[in-house]
């Protein structure tokens, strides 16, 4: 099972009217509740008997974008933890931290659901009749899918029936109270938590320590995680006007203006924290390079102004 490096980060999503410490891309959460139903004549890529923490990878059926990059695949592990794309060392999602194995029924499935049609497809991907490592009786058992929806990039998990001793809490969860249940960024910073009762939980957004429900959620609750921004932010808020160049940036990045009137008045630059780590008051010119030498290599927003007007806000990558 993957192990968590917590770092405080989460909730990317960039205002178009103030910039601060909002992040730029962010994830609403909801619950509700309806009848599980396993899947039926399902592909099978796990028997009972091959739960041992392997990752497989699994084509999802079409493009689904993720923390606003796009994929076609996602790897996952017998423990139900799942990181899109191919790579098993970016983080992901599970409905619940903890080590499972076979019992007699148990296996991981999948199936495309394509009764929506093209546009409208859902990959729902199963583990059905999973025991606990930790439970040496063999009678703790639970059932859950994962569905990744086509339209709207939202994934939800699907709980099914379950029958796990409140006494074997500590040793399958390690808590006494009940199931840790997180949904990160492909970076692992930010990330958030699942906390309270679990038929009503709170998303919590960069806890500082381990959050749990209070106890397991029952047969048929549905958890919901919306993107609130289905594209990167550099889609969304992009001025065509304004050409950055070159990328990756690597001690200069250069903004080059054409068909527009708008008067730059400042540029900031942002970490995907939303914090601002460059901010100058400048004079408008046609092409301005703009030092980003001090910057560490990585990804960073930058956000051009006229008066308290923002506009333009492109992401680059500092090389």
């Amino acid at each position: 099972m993957k192990k968590k490096i917590y770092t405080l980060i989460f909730s990317l999503l960039i205002s178009l009217t103030t910039i601060n410490a909002t992040p730029p891309f962010t994830y609403t959460f909801s619950y509700s509740n309806s009848a599980y139903v396993a899947l039926t004549s399902p592909t099978v890529i796990v028997n009972n008997s091959g739960f041992n923490g392997s990752y497989y990878n699994l084509n999802i059926g079409f493009t689904f974008n993720y923390f606003g990059s796009n994929y076609s695949s996602i790897s996952f592990n017998t423990d139900g933890y799942c990181i899109m794309g191919t790579s098993t060392s970016a983080y992901g999602f599970y409905t619940m931290y903890a080590n499972l194995k076979g019992l007699g029924q148990s296996q991981i499935n999948y199936l495309l659901d394509v009764s929506g049609g093209p546009g409208n497809r859902i990959l729902k991907l199963e583990w059905k009749s999973v025991g606990f490592v930790m439970d040496a009786s063999n009678n703790d058992s639970a059932s859950f899918q994962i569905w990744l929806y086509e339209a709207s990039n939202k994934v939800e998990y699907h709980f099914g029936a379950w029958s796990i001793n409140p006494s074997h809490f500590t040793a399958i969860f390690s808590s006494s109270i009940g199931v840790f249940s997180a949904f990160d960024d492909p970076s692992g910073t930010p990330y958030y938590n699942l906390q309270g009762n679990p038929t009503m939980p709170t998303f919590v957004y960069n806890p500082s320590a381990y959050l749990y429900l209070n106890g397991y959620p029952s047969n048929g609750m549905v958890y919901t995680f919306t993107p609130s921004s289905a594209t990167g932010i550099s889609e969304q808020t992009n001025n065509f006007a304004f050409h950055f160049y070159p990328q990756p940036a690597t001690d200069y990045i250069n903004v080059e203006q054409s068909n527009s009137n708008e008067i730059i008045e400042s540029y900031s630059i942002f970490n995907l924290l939303g914090e601002t780590l460059l901010s100058e008051k400048v004079k408008n010119e046609k092409i301005k390079s703009i030092d980003v030498s001090a910057l560490k290599p990585g990804v960073y927003f930058i956000q051009l102004k006229s008066s308290d007007k923002i506009i333009a806000v492109q992401k680059f990558v500092r090389g």
